[in-house]
């Protein structure tokens, strides 16, 4: 019987996995519709009914293991905190009812975050990340192929996602989970490789110009951590010496920009975000300290965002900026919750790598990395139903197992080995 509970958890765990990644569900309840007319075109309420479900079992599963969440929980106040925030900012919401339906969607998906965590070691939840990104890259292929009028967009695939920088975005994230796994096992590597080349073919067909850029420097990176296991005496140069050549090619493209961006078929205002960072800051600066309520700002003609629309000649539901999204709903408080909360999981991720605490140290570091990547053009930061925010909070409590506890541990064995 308990073998059986254990399948059903794990097809559970999979098919939120899934869900979480926005794949199939909302491109077939849109019947193929384009980004921009997506909010006009389907029922949400399937997809609201399945999102319900998974909080209720989530909820279930947490509530079987009550103690363990406890003890789970006051590992990592930090992230506590900036998921109590949003609820808080209803004292000063621009718009109370988004604020509070929000908050619970958020709270409701965190919740899956914390679950992961609980249940499954890095290593598992990387092989359940491998087996939903492998069951992507089949089926993207197959709706872009066989069905076109869902798998396609303009001239770029969108596989099964919503749009084509949904699936170059996802594409990225694969490329990084399959090379993890093809650097930290020696069974069925090929498959892993051919895996991580199918991501890399599917992120090009996307054309998605962010998330190949961002794919690039995640690649750097992951190659990069590497440093960190050197002895001091190597480690120290070679990071001072990345950092000044860093310095050098950062200060060559900020004076080659619009060169570059002509290179990628990219105008300098990163298809109008730049215009649409400058407002927004004019609207921070009114309400920097605590913004305008989690969700209480991008709310139509008869809101705050008012003024950015007008501004842009466009209406935008988000910064495209993941810092500039929590400044706006949550302000500088928000914000500094949020970098305490993350620069603590990073070193956290940073000794794993060090002291060789866990294989999967390398893969937690990179993603960290990559979702400050993603952010600078995507909002993706405390998003409820977000499968990259579910991933922080899942990384982040992971890695609460006192450091301590862990290096000596290890010590242990290697004392043991010797």
């Amino acid at each position: 019987m308990k073998i059986y509970l254990k399948s059903a958890e794990q097809i559970f765990a999979f098919l939120s996995l899934m869900f979480y990644s926005d794949a199939i569900l909302i491109l077939v309840l849109s019947n193929g519709a384009g980004q921009a007319d997506v909010e006009v075109t389907y029922n949400t309420l399937l997809y609201r009914t399945c999102a319900f479900l998974v909080y209720v079992l989530t909820f279930f599963l947490l509530a079987l293991r009550w103690k363990k969440q406890v003890h789970l929980l006051k590992r990592d106040t930090m992230i506590l905190l900036l998921l109590f925030l949003p609820l808080l900012s209803l004292l000063w919401s621009h718009s109370h009812l988004n604020t509070l339906k929000d908050s619970i969607t958020l709270l409701g998906s965190s919740m899956f975050g914390i679950y992961l965590a609980s249940r499954y070691t890095l290593k598992q939840q990387l092989k359940f990340l491998g087996l939903v990104f492998g069951v992507s890259i089949i089926l993207c292929p197959i709706f872009a192929i066989a069905l076109p009028q869902y798998g396609i967009i303009g001239n770029a695939w969108r596989g099964i996602y919503l749009h084509k920088n949904g699936l170059g975005a996802s594409m990225a994230l694969s490329v990084i989970i399959f090379l993890s796994l093809a650097t930290s096992t020696n069974n069925k590597q090929w498959r892993l490789w051919l895996c991580c080349a199918s991501s890399l073919f599917l992120l090009i067909m996307a054309q998605s110009t962010s998330a190949l850029l961002n794919l690039f420097f995640s690649i750097a990176i992951f190659i990069g951590i590497r440093i960190l296991k050197w002895p001091y005496y190597i480690m120290i140069p070679t990071f001072f010496l990345l950092v000044f050549t860093s310095s050098i090619l950062y200060l060559w493209l900020t004076s080659s920009t619009d060169t570059i961006f002509e290179l990628i078929g990219r105008d300098a205002t990163l298809t109008g975000r730049t215009d649409i960072w400058a407002a927004a800051f004019d609207m921070i600066t009114k309400n920097p300290w605590l913004g305008y309520g989690y969700s209480g700002f991008w709310y139509g003609l008869n809101s705050e965002s008012a003024y950015i629309w007008r501004s842009t000649n466009w209406n935008p539901t988000h910064p495209h900026n993941g810092f500039i999204a929590i400044w706006l709903d949550l302000g500088l408080l928000g914000l500094t919750v949020f970098f305490l909360g993350y620069l603590k999981t990073l070193f956290r991720a940073i000794v794993c790598v060090r002291y060789n605490i866990k294989k999967e140290g390398v893969w937690v570091l990179t993603f960290l990395i990559y979702m400050l990547l993603v952010n600078t053009t995507e909002s993706a930061l405390i998003e409820s139903n977000s499968l990259m925010w579910i991933l922080y909070i899942s990384i982040s409590f992971s890695l609460a197992i006192p450091l301590e506890h862990q290096t000596t541990v290890r010590a242990h064995k290697n004392e043991q080995a010797s």
